[in-house]
C-alpha cells in the first residue's frame, strides 16, 4: 500500500510506515492566498495521478493507494479522493484511491449551522474558501460532503478528544453521510491528543493513531 500524506514534520511517520511494509509518498500543495483552495485540489489531484503512474518504479503497488493528510490537508485529501470528475480528467481508475484516511481534518460540509453554534466562527471558512465568488455556491462546492455517493472510497476520520466541538462535529457529519450512502467508514476519537498532539501519535507504536491507522490499511481491500 501507498499512503500519502502532507510534507514535513512527516519525516517520522514516513520511517514508521515504511519499516512496517507501507511505502509513503510525502508531498505538499501551494499554500493561500497565493492560490484558491480549488488550486489546492487540483496540486493534490496531481500529485495522486503522480505517484499512480511511478509507483511501480519504487516497488509499491498502485492499486493499493491510500490518501491521507492532517487538519487542512485532510480536508483537502478527502476532497481530492471523492471528486470522481477531477480524477477521471487525469485517466485515474475509479478504485484509485483505494481508502482516505483523514486526521483531525474539516471543512467538510460548511453549511452545517450546528457546527458555528458550537464555536467555529463563518468567517474563519469564508476566508479560506469563497475565494472572491458571489452568492454561496462556494459552500456547496468546497464540502466534500456534497461528493459522497456510494461508490467512495472507504474513509477513516480520526481525532483526539481535545479537538474543538466545531471539528468533532463537522467529522460526526461526514461519518454520517458516509455511513448513509452505504460507503465503508470509521470514525475514531483518540483518548488524550489534540489538534496538534495528534500528529506525533500518528507515528507512535504504543497509540491507538497508529494503530487503527495501520489496522485500516491492512484490511481495506484493495482491487
Amino acid at each position: 500500500a501507498l499512503k500519502f500524506v502532507r510534507a514535513e514534520p512527516y519525516g517520522n511517520t514516513g520511517r514508521f510506515y515504511s519499516s512496517r511494509g507501507i511505502d509513503l509518498a510525502i508531498v505538499n500543495y501551494r499554500l493561500q492566498p497565493a492560490v484558491t483552495w480549488r488550486d489546492q485540489v487540483k496540486d493534490v489531484a496531481q500529485a495522486l495521478a503522480w505517484v499512480y503512474g511511478h509507483a511501480e518504479n519504487y516497488g509499491a503497488d498502485r492499486r493499493a493507494i491510500f490518501i491521507s493528510g492532517h487538519s487542512s490537508g485532510a480536508q483537502l485529501a478527502t476532497r481530492t479522493a471523492l471528486d470522481h470528475e477531477s480524477l477521471q480528467e487525469l485517466r485515474l481508475p475509479s478504485r484509485v484511491p483505494c481508502g482516505v484516511i483523514a486526521v483531525s481534518g474539516a471543512p467538510f460540509d460548511i453549511s452545517d449551522s450546528k457546527s458555528y453554534a458550537l464555536g467555529t466562527k463563518p468567517v474563519f471558512y469564508e476566508k479560506h474558501f469563497r475565494a472572491g465568488e458571489s452568492g454561496d455556491r462556494w459552500k456547496y462546492e468546497a464540502s466534500a460532503i456534497n461528493l459522497v455517493t456510494p461508490s467512495a472510497p472507504p474513509v477513516l476520520l480520526l481525532h483526539g478528544h481535545w479537538e474543538t466541538k466545531g471539528l468533532k462535529r463537522q467529522n460526526q457529519v461526514m461519518y454520517q453521510a458516509l455511513k448513509a450512502a452505504g460507503v465503508p467508514s470509521q470514525l475514531v476519537v483518540t483518548p488524550w491528543e489534540g489538534h496538534f498532539l495528534i500528529v506525533a501519535a500518528l507515528s507512535h507504536p504504543e497509540k491507538i493513531a497508529s494503530t487503527v491507522i495501520l489496522d485500516f490499511i491492512r484490511t481495506t481491500k484493495c482491487s
